[in-house]
């Protein structure tokens, strides 16, 4: 089973002086693939392609041109529950937690989102263990590189990048 080429089509570039191609495959199994060539020497050189998919039915992927050296997708992966704390709260907010969480007993009354993310790091669910990796985000919340302040930050910067859709 080969992909094959349904059709060609090109769009203008952004400098009006050359051709962006865009090839259509399918397969025997009914897949679809779209690969996407910039043919212009000028933008080739000042411009790559970026994919942003849309979750809404029948949407799909889209495809932009963006300047190099910018980017509009922004992505971090917390490495530790006290990573994804930082990413999910502020100083302020993770010190509020944590005094409500000093006079809680059961973990059945936090937030059921962080007995979850708790639970996938350490597998348990006990509130001293929850209460001492709150405090350990709070100690060290200015060593994360990216907490809830910085990464609003740079998805706004990313929101701001020019970008053309293909």
């Amino acid at each position: 089973m080969s992909w094959k080429l349904d059709n060609t089509e090109y769009k203008t570039c952004p400098c009006n002086k050359g051709k962006i191609r865009i090839d259509h495959f399918s397969d025997d199994w009914n897949r679809y693939n779209t690969e996407y060539t910039i043919e212009c020497e000028l933008c080739k050189n000042e411009y790559h392609i970026e994919f942003q998919s849309s979750y809404k039915p029948f949407r799909g992927t889209s495809a932009f041109l963006v300047k190099n050296g910018e980017t509009t997708q922004f992505n971090v992966q917390a490495n530790s529950f006290e990573e994804s704390m930082v990413q999910n709260f502020t100083k302020e907010e993770l010190m509020v937690l944590y005094e409500k969480m000093t006079a809680i007993t059961s973990s059945t009354s936090v937030n059921r989102n962080i007995v979850k993310e708790h639970k996938r790091w350490y597998k348990t669910v006990k509130m001293n263990m929850i209460r001492v990796h709150i405090r350990d985000a709070i100690n060290r919340y200015d060593a994360f590189m990216y907490n809830k302040t910085t990464l609003e930050l740079k998805r706004e910067e990313c929101d701001k990048v020019k970008r053309f859709y293909i």
